[in-house]
């Protein structure tokens, strides 16, 4: 999924440099490019 890179996800739990835990790590990217997922091949067309 584009948002678990970096931390961020409704279902991603984060430990902070205090020790927090944290759900996502980050806040939402604004500009998340789905055919940089993995798996996603540019060569194949629907």
């Amino acid at each position: 999924h584009p948002y678990a890179e970096g931390g961020f996800a409704d279902d991603v739990y984060v430990e902070t440099v205090d020790g927090e835990v944290v759900v996502g790590g980050q806040p939402e990217p604004a500009d998340v490019d789905p055919s940089d997922a993995p798996g996603v091949d540019d060569d194949v067309s629907a």
